[in-house]
């Protein structure tokens, strides 16, 4: 997400996500992953899942560009306008990838899909953040201890009135409909930093972000060995929440396993080695 030359011809383009050559680089030894590989493997993930399981449908992948317009995009409108193509009141989780930007810059030679309308980020680390909406709680899965603890408060802060409000429209379709709402009201943070804030489900410190929305990083996560791992990382993370939701079943009634999350995290050399192989497909021809 850095800036860059000029991007080169494209070699595949999948869904709204288009590869160069050097996007492919990246994915050699070393390569820090970019916006384009890592929306290229939301893009996968998605209609990989969709393809052989129902739940799918309820666990939305939030794309780096997206992330990012929702939590810096000023205008509440152009929010709106990403925000209800995800269908949040109908999710059962929500896994964002989060980068360590700070500033909003030009999309030139970032090699990033641009978000409307327009514009990029500039960071140095990846990180995945999840939304269940069963414990209604926000975590924090970082591949570098909490490096991107303040990022993560970030987003979340930005996401979480559009989940009331999807919430909200959720509980008055039900009503409407004759049926009667499930769940409690806006879940209330705690303010404050690490000391003296409670353990969450996910093993980890509950810290509260803006406007009080607690964000429980989890402990005991594989880590990174290296200084540009954490895009792999973040991808893996993020695979294996997936699958776990998905072995879970489809009604959402069931807690995710965290520890099983955790014993199904591949390495980022491995992460590497399945993603090319993954691009290989598609050009190929062999739509996963």
């Amino acid at each position: 997400m850095g800036r860059g030359a000029a991007r080169s011809p494209v070699l595949v383009t999948y869904g709204d996500v288009s590869l160069t050559r050097e996007d492919l680089a990246l994915l050699d030894d070393h390569g820090w992953f970019n916006d384009q590989l890592i929306s290229f493997f939301c893009e996968w993930l998605t209609r990989t899942a969709a393809k052989t399981h129902p739940a799918a449908a309820r666990i939305v992948l939030v794309p780096p560009p997206l992330v990012f317009f929702l939590t810096f995009a000023a205008d509440p409108a152009d929010v709106a306008s990403v925000v209800c193509p995800l269908r949040l009141a109908a999710a059962r989780a929500v896994v964002l990838f989060v980068n360590s930007a700070t500033m909003m810059a030009e999309a030139e030679g970032t090699g990033a899909v641009p978000p409307p309308p327009g514009g990029g980020a500039v960071g140095d680390h990846w990180s995945v953040l999840l939304w269940d909406a069963r414990a209604r709680a926000f975590s924090a899965w970082d591949s570098s201890c909490r490096a991107n603890a303040a990022a993560a408060r970030r987003v979340a802060a930005a996401l979480h009135p559009h989940l009331l409000d999807a919430e909200a429209a959720g509980r008055g379709a039900a009503m409407d409909g004759g049926g009667g709402s499930r769940g409690g009201g806006r879940r209330e943070g705690h303010r404050g930093d690490t000391p003296g804030a409670p353990d969450g489900p996910a093993g980890g410190a509950a810290v509260a972000g803006d406007g009080g929305v607690v964000v429980e990083n989890v402990r005991c996560l594989p880590q990174q060995r290296n200084s540009s791992d954490c895009g792999p990382y973040a991808c893996a993370y993020a695979y294996a929440i997936v699958r776990q939701l998905l072995a879970a079943g489809s009604d959402g009634s069931t807690d995710l396993d965290i520890d099983a999350v955790r014993a199904d995290v591949a390495t980022g050399a491995e992460t590497r080695e399945s993603l090319r192989a993954i691009i290989e497909g598609v050009m190929a021809g062999q739509e996963p």
